[in-house]
């Protein structure tokens, strides 16, 4: 599986985060420093503006009903199908 983190982290973060690389004791102690950083200015600064501003759910709010179709439905006859 290829996971990037690339949006908050750096490439060594991210590679860190999923298991990517092995390093030193004194560089992950680097490494997690700046990563609880990173991650406590966007918990305690940038999200609060994001919900603000409503932008938290993850749907594309364009219309209320979507367009897909149930896995299971039921044929005329009440019968489950796929």
């Amino acid at each position: 599986m290829n996971i990037t983190l690339g949006a908050l982290f750096s490439k060594i973060e991210s590679d860190y985060l999923t298991g990517k690389v092995t390093i030193t004791k004194s560089y992950e102690r680097v490494l997690k420093h700046r990563i609880n950083a990173k991650l406590r200015r966007f918990f305690m600064v940038e999200l609060p503006y994001i919900k603000k501003a409503g932008i938290t759910e993850f749907y594309n709010g364009i219309t209320e009903n979507n367009n897909v179709q149930p896995l299971l439905h039921q044929n005329k006859r009440g019968e489950e199908g796929i």
